[in-house]
This record gives C-alpha cells, sequence and structure tokens, in this order.
C-alpha cells in the first residue's frame, strides 16, 4: 500500500532531498571526528543541546505528541491553534483559529487579507481535498488596462481569499463557531502582540513604501517613524473593530434561530457584502484603482479535487493551476526517471539534475500552468510520458544558460513548435511589476488524533499594498503575478486566478 503525503510546492523540495540522501547514523560521513566539541557529542547524532559558536542547528527540542500537533510561524498563532486541541477541537477548528491569529501577527507577511491555498486530508472522508486560495481579478482587470497603466501597489489588489477558505473548513470539517474560531485574534488585535525582530527589519526595510500610504504609516509606525524598538506592543483596534463586526452577524443570526452553518455564512457575508465591502469599494476609486463592491460581493470560491502524482511509492497532492503545486508535479515526475540516492545528497552531481529539473518544469508552468477555469492543461502535461521527453533534454555536463524552451505535451514533444529560445529581455509587457522586495508567505499545519491532516499557506502582507483605513486590513497585491503577454496561460483577465508564488 502507497503511504500518502500531501505538500506545499515549496515545502516538496525538503521530500526531493530527503529522498535522494542516506539515512544517516554510523556510517554518515559528515559526523565529525576530530577533536572539536562537536566530536565528544557525535554519538548523539543531534548538537542542538549543546551551545557553540559554531552551531548552525537551531537550539530546540525535538517535539513530539500523542493526541495533536500544530506548527506555525509565529508562537502566539500556534499557541491558539494548540488551546483549541487541547479543548477537543479537531484540527480543522485549530487550524483556522491559528490561521486567523497568524495573517494579525504577520501583516508584513500574511495579512488580514489576502490568498490563503488550503489542502486537508478529511479522515471522515477519506479524502484529499483543497479549497482555492487565490482570490479572483476584479471585472475591470482587463488586459487593456493593464497594457495601458501598468502594475502599481493600487492596480494590483486581488479580491481576498482567506476569510472564505477559513469560513469554509470551519463550516464543513469544524466543530465551532466563527466567534469561537476568532475570540484569539481578536484579543492579539486589540490587545497587541509584541514588534520582533523580522517584523522591525520588514518595516525598516520597506519604509518608503509604508509611507505611501497614510493609513498604513500609522499602523506600522504606531510611536512614530523611526521610533520603533523591538517588543513595542503592536495594536489594530480597526482589525479589532472588523473581528466584532463579522461577530455581530453571526450572533444575530444565531439569535434569530440560524444553524451553526448559517450563522458562518453570516459572518463571511459580513465581510464580503457589508459595510467593509462598500469602503473598499470607495477606498479604490478614491485612489483610481479598480476594486469594486461587487468584485468581493460576488466572489465565492469551491472546493477542488487536487492534482496528484505518484513518485517512489508516495501519493503527492498539490493544488491545481492557481497555485505553484503543478510545478512540483512537472519536478518529481523528471525525478523519478534517475536513481537520486545513487548520485549522492547535495553532490555536484545531484544539484545539477534537480536545478535542470526545476528550470524545464518552471518553463512549462510560464507556457501553460494558469487558472484552469481560463486556460485548461494541455492533455499529457502531468503525465509520465511526457515527463520521459522533457528529461532527456538535461546534459549531465553542461546547466542551461536561460530558462529552456516549453514543451508541447499534447504532441509529446521535448520542445515544441516555435517555443523561445531566449527569455532573458523577455516579458517587458506592461511596465513594471510593482516593489522588488517583496518578501512573504507563511505556513501552517495542522495534525489531530483522528488523522486529519490541515495545510494553509498564507500570503500577502500589507507593507507597500494600501490597508483600508478604519478596518485595519489590506488587499494582497497578487495581480502583480498576472502574465501580460496574451500567448501565456497566466495572462491578466477580469475575474481569474492568478498563479502565485
Amino acid at each position: 500500500m502507497k503511504q500518502v503525503t500531501w505538500v506545499a510546492a515549496v515545502a516538496a523540495l525538503a521530500i526531493i532531498a530527503w529522498l535522494g540522501s542516506g539515512t544517516g547514523g554510523a556510517e554518515d560521513a559528515s559526523s565529525p571526528t576530530d577533536g572539536s566539541l562537536f566530536a565528544t557529542i557525535a554519538p548523539f547524532n543531534s548538537f542542538g543541546h549543546v551551545h557553540d559558536a559554531d552551531n548552525v542547528e537551531a537550539m530546540r527540542p525535538r517535539v513530539m505528541g500523542t493526541h495533536g500537533v500544530i506548527s506555525s510561524g509565529h508562537y502566539l498563532a500556534t499557541q491558539a491553534g494548540y488551546e483549541v486541541l487541547r479543548a477537543g477541537g479537531n484540527a480543522f477548528d485549530a487550524g483556522v483559529t491559528a490561521g486567523m491569529a497568524l495573517k494579525a501577527l504577520k501583516m508584513d507577511y500574511a495579512g488580514w487579507t489576502g490568498v490563503a491555498p488550503l489542502i486537508v486530508y478529511s479522515a471522515a472522508e477519506d479524502r484529499v481535498i483543497t479549497r482555492v486560495g487565490a482570490g479572483t481579478s476584479p471585472a475591470l482587470a482587463t488586459l487593456d488596462h493593464f497594457l495601458e497603466h501598468g502594475k502599481s501597489p493600487v492596480n494590483n489588489a486581488l479580491i481576498p481569499a482567506d476569510i472564505d477558505v477559513w469560513l469554509a473548513a470551519l463550516d464543513r470539517f469544524g466543530t465551532r463557531s466563527f466567534s469561537e474560531a476568532a475570540r484569539p485574534t481578536l484579543r492579539i488585535a486589540e490587545e497587541g502582540y509584541h514588534l520582533y525582530k523580522m517584523q522591525k527589519w520588514m518595516i525598516e526595510d520597506q519604509m518608503d513604501e509604508i509611507l505611501a500610504f497614510p493609513y498604513n504609516g500609522d499602523f506600522w509606525f504606531q510611536n512614530g517613524v523611526g521610533e520603533q524598538r523591538l517588543g513595542d506592543l503592536m495594536v489594530n483596534a480597526d482589525l479589532g473593530r472588523l473581528i466584532r463586526y463579522m461577530m455581530a452577524a453571526e450572533e444575530q443570526a444565531l439569535a434569530a434561530g440560524a444553524t451553526r452553518s448559517e450563522g458562518i455564512r453570516a459572518a463571511r457575508d459580513a465581510f464580503y457584502k457589508g459595510d467593509p465591502a462598500r469602503d473598499v469599494d470607495r477606498f479604490f476609486r478614491e485612489q483610481g484603482g479598480i476594486v469594486r463592491y461587487d468584485d468581493l460581493a460576488g466572489y465565492e470560491s469551491r472546493w477542488e479535487e487536487p492534482l496528484g502524482t505518484s513518485f517512489r511509492g508516495y501519493d503527492v497532492y498539490t493544488g491545481d493551476g492557481w497555485s505553484q503545486g503543478p510545478r512540483i508535479i512537472l519536478m518529481l515526475n523528471m525525478l523519478e526517471n534517475h536513481d537520486l540516492r545513487a548520485l549522492g545528497y547535495n553532490t555536484p552531481e545531484y544539484i545539477h539534475l534537480i536545478s535542470q529539473v526545476i528550470n524545464l518544469a518552471m518553463s512549462d508552468s510560464h507556457r501553460y500552468v494558469g487558472d484552469p477555469d481560463f486556460a485548461p492543461a494541455p492533455e499529457g502535461l502531468y503525465g509520465k510520458e511526457y515527463a520521459r521527453e522533457r528529461i532527456g533534454l538535461i546534459d549531465d555536463r553542461r546547466a542551461f544558460q536561460d530558462m529552456p524552451p516549453w514543451g508541447d505535451p499534447a504532441a509529446m514533444a521535448a520542445v515544441a513548435d516555435g517555443a523561445p529560445t531566449s527569455f532573458v529581455t523577455a516579458g517587458g509587457h506592461g511596465g513594471p511589476d510593482g516593489p522588488a522586495r517583496s518578501i512573504d508567505t507563511s505556513s501552517l499545519n495542522v495534525m489531530d488524533a483522528e488523522g486529519n491532516l490541515f495545510s494553509l499557506t498564507e500570503s500577502d502582507g500589507h507593507t507597500f499594498t494600501p490597508m483600508i483605513p478604519g478596518w485595519g486590513f489590506g488587499l494582497g497585491n497578487r495581480m502583480g503575478q498576472f502574465n501580460l503577454d496574451p500567448e501565456l496561460a497566466n495572462v491578466m483577465a477580469p475575474g481569474k486566478r492568478m498563479v502565485f508564488g
């Protein structure tokens, strides 16, 4: 029986590395044999418990448990989810609670609101399923508009997906109300959290972009520009207002006899169809942007079957063409044609092979991968036969000097007729993509005692993208990742989900 795993696009590369390496132990060539401090503890195969200035291993204990596990990008979000598990909630209750908290704590990395691709395993349904976590482009986001006006922090705003994702997961798989799930985030927003090192660096690095929007500046520099210090209390009372507004909608529905599901829907509609959506419309009209009330009011995501492939006895699942996941499918299908263990972990040959496979997958992704509602993947793209054709382009002694030409899966051709052979100067369609220093994305993963799995990849920080005055949230800038070349699957179009990442 095959083992089952599911991974986000970036995390999957770790699996590639692990599968290509040995198991360590006494024969591990990396074990120290000199007279250093490390050599004295070599029998333990871990250096984490010994302090040394040159120790690159994280000084953290190995965490294990029997009733559940949760990991996130901030300890307060992890704690919020952990308390849900301790109180009897399942992985979905804990994941939604932690997911909302994480975005309040990392507004620079993954703020309220933005993208939030979700992939889960439901033990009750015995299935892997995804919630489409990439929001759609506004109705006014035409290719002609962007060819004329270019991209900008205001123009790049995408319709938020995360609130839909959280509440859909809570409704279908969870047991709690929105108000119960959101209470830790409400406390974080209203009482504040302490400014930490990475966030301090981020807001200082992007200070000019932040100050381009007065409300952003007021939020990020609460004690004055240049006066921020580690440990400063970061309060977002306006986000607290938004959460209370959504809570009130749920409470009113329940008081009128609504079911838990209907109450959650009322909270969702309060955001997408209530005062926050109307103020989003007003703000973007004032700023010359293209997001409108109807874009939010009409937004609805959906559950989807994942893409998948097999790799050396593992079943690997990812999101569809609106995510980075298809790239991993392409890479694993090619790598399965090589014995990674025989190459040796991190040898020049091993690194060369993986880097060239990445290049080939990125080329095909660039051409063929996009919102499947607009650009269905060509037949054969994710098949093993096509992978064997593509990997034959790799020269063991020479790296690609540019992104390689894309193939033609429908014709089972390693190189498509007319595919470009140089990409270095291509891509000048429609002006700049906005600030170059776009650093974002945070991961959250939960497993409970029943075997439920919840993996959420949250993104879209609010430094150089405008936040909505009075509400404490912003809209992500992911439309900057649409292409402006009509020949590509990920080309800009109204109502479309971009390939993010």
